[in-house]
């Protein structure tokens, strides 16, 4: 570890003790009718945190034993050297950020063929309100990924806008081509847009949303099903349900990839935007990426059709209807006393915010990403948990679905952030991880230390593009890593990577990236998977691997690639020039069953670290499986 990275990290200690004031929230006994001063005059939801305006030295204290679902937690900025804090108060539990939706009612679910059984159809009813914004005069624009081709232009009439596209290429996605409508600052309730359309050939639109106007690419109000028009010009109205808290980053989008026909022209009059009163029944829009059974207890199976059910816990999300369809022998609410599907939309956000703490808080039930942002700076994570993360469906190309979802993840431009002391577990993807294709991005002086990770397909993530890039002084280290690939995701997943630390194509300008002083142990593929040679630019070594399987000890995953198994590490080193002085061995810990993963004293690794010390890490945790 780096002396730049020891400073930081010794300031991000000290600023805990920044002046400002404290902001008590209680989702039990709180009020949002009151001050939040005090433990007494609690606020109680994430809704009224997210309309304060926080200033630097600002901390929000969440309650112990309580929960808030189905909500990001978006992160507000404070100052150098006076950051906002992020923590808790009172005694029992880590408080809990959970973004997922129960259905743990029997009268929630109705058996729809025999052992299939389906939540809740729309039944939604629309009362209008006010205008939310006049769009007749609005400025859109487009924009086209690589593969499509489209045209467009803007004809004035008055007060009137019309936009004419024409496509020459369609793409492949729907987020290939996109129509991008003016800014929504304001949105208390979902919203009809009103526009008038033609087109010249058949064409339906599948998603209009209200979302974040950067990453990561949230949606806080999306319609359902697809809007056909004609070849006439007529006037349309789409419900979008408002789903979550709208920053003032937020825009319209029309997705069109792949619904434009090529060779044809769209035309769109934009003309306003309503607040309505949704009441009723709304289906799940948002995609459902896990369903979690008596909180970890079993999980569910995501598949791509009714017809594909086969076994108990599958599931089907239908994305038109937003039903959600299951493998049961009986209702689903009777064989399970909790039942939550993990939306696709992060715990918390931190893209955008800089000089901030978060300290004791457990994220869970995310679809998404734990933690998930970028541009971000002098972010810490500490003393949290982040479990049963990730499942959401990131695209889908070609009829193939990508799934995604990390614990801790800095995406593109990232520089002095620490994360520690975090026990991390049950990850779709990768527990903690750096990565990004920005091409002028900098992710610099980043600092993971003391995690205790387990059951994540992958413990650590690193890859940039393109050769713009810059990556410097990430280090990883003191953290323990066990069983990689051993999760939830494993065996549904297409691209099976069961590894602790992962390296995708690395093109990237990098200057010291260090992995030292960590416990590896037993992964499901190889313990080190790369798939290009950039190893003269990793420093990996002082750290205690062990493989209880004949699996793989080190992986090249490229053309001409190799494999060393655990039987040789000498050969390994001289091919890599990595672990000079790693040991390779089983670890015995202090006492694993009530979560302290400390190695025994006296025994392998207690004096091999970079230091002469110990490896893994150094805190006492707390009965975790």
């Amino acid at each position: 570890m780096s002396i730049r990275g020891l400073l930081f990290s010794m300031l991000a200690l000290s600023s805990m003790g920044a002046c400002g004031a404290s902001y008590y929230i209680d989702n039990d006994g709180g009020d949002n009718g009151n001050d939040g001063l005090s433990p007494e005059r609690a606020w109680k939801t994430l809704a009224k945190l997210s309309a304060h305006e926080a200033k630097p030295g600002d901390r929000f204290l969440f309650k112990r034993g309580c929960m808030w679902r189905g909500k990001t937690l978006d992160l507000k900025s404070g100052a150098p050297g006076n950051p906002v804090v992020y923590g808790n108060y009172g005694e029992g539990a880590l408080p809990i950020i959970q973004p997922s939706v129960a259905f743990d009612d029997v009268s929630e679910w109705t058996e729809v063929q025999p052992g299939i059984w389906r939540t809740p159809e729309e039944n939604v009813t629309i009362e209008r309100l006010d205008v939310n914004q006049d769009l007749r005069a609005s400025d859109w624009s487009i924009y086209t990924e690589p593969g499509a081709d489209v045209s467009w232009s803007k004809k004035s009439n008055g007060d009137q806008v019309r936009y004419r596209i024409s496509c020459a290429k369609r793409g492949k996605v729907e987020t290939n081509i996109q129509f991008l409508g003016p800014d929504v600052p304001k949105l208390e309730t979902s919203v009809l847009f009103r526009f008038k359309a033609r087109s010249d050939k058949a064409c339906q639109l599948p998603e209009f949303r209200v979302m974040r106007k950067g990453t990561p690419w949230t949606a806080f109000a999306m319609s359902s099903g697809k809007t056909e028009i004609s070849s006439d010009w007529k006037e349309y109205e789409v419900l979008l349900i408002k789903h979550d808290a709208v920053p003032v980053d937020a825009r319209l989008n029309i997705f069109v990839g792949t619904s434009l026909p090529e060779g044809g022209v769209l035309e769109i009059e934009p003309l306003e935007l309503v607040n309505v009163d949704v009441g009723g029944y709304q289906p799940i829009k948002v995609d459902v990426g896990n369903i979690i059974f008596n909180h970890g207890e079993a999980y569910g199976w995501k598949k791509w059709g009714v017809d594909k059910l086969t076994n108990e816990r599958d599931y089907y999300h239908d994305w038109g209807s937003g039903c959600v369809y299951l493998k049961s022998k009986e209702n689903p609410a009777k064989a399970w006393e909790s039942i939550e599907m993990a939306l696709k939309r992060h715990g918390v956000h931190h893209g955008g915010a800089h000089d901030v703490v978060v300290d004791g808080i457990h994220v869970r039930y995310s679809a998404a990403h734990g933690f998930g942002g970028g541009s971000c700076k002098r972010i810490v994570i500490r003393n949290c948990d982040v479990s049963w993360i990730g499942g959401g469906v990131l695209y889908t190309r070609n009829g193939v679905h990508t799934r995604y979802g990390n614990g801790i993840e800095f995406w593109c431009a990232a520089e002095d952030c620490l994360v520690e002391n975090n026990r991390i577990w049950q990850v779709y993807d990768v527990a903690i991880s750096n990565q990004g294709n920005d091409k002028f991005a900098v992710q610099k002086n980043i600092t993971y230390r003391n995690n205790l990770i387990w059951s994540c397909e992958q413990s650590y993530e690193y890859w940039r593009s393109p050769e713009t890039a810059l990556t410097e002084n990430v280090s990883f280290v003191n953290n323990t890593c066990l069983d990689a690939g051993f999760g939830w995701s494993h065996d549904q997943r297409p691209n099976k990577i069961g590894t602790h630390v992962l390296a995708y194509h690395v093109v990237s300008q990098n200057k010291g990236i260090f992995i030292k002083d960590n416990v590896f142990c037993n992964a499901k593929d190889s313990l080190i998977t790369l798939h290009n040679d950039w190893l003269k630019d990793l420093d990996m070594d002082y750290n205690l691997w062990w493989q209880e399987s004949d699996a793989p000890f080190f992986r090249m995953r490229m053309k001409d690639g190799w494999s060393f198994l655990k039987t040789q590490l000498e050969e390994c080193r001289a091919k890599t020039g990595q672990d000079k002085h790693s040991v390779f061995g089983k670890p015995e810990f202090v006492d694993s069953a009530a979560g302290d993963y400390r190695l025994k004293p006296g025994t392998l690794g207690t004096k091999s670290s970079s230091t002469g010390g110990v490896v893994g890490l150094q805190w006492v945790g707390k009965p975790q499986r």
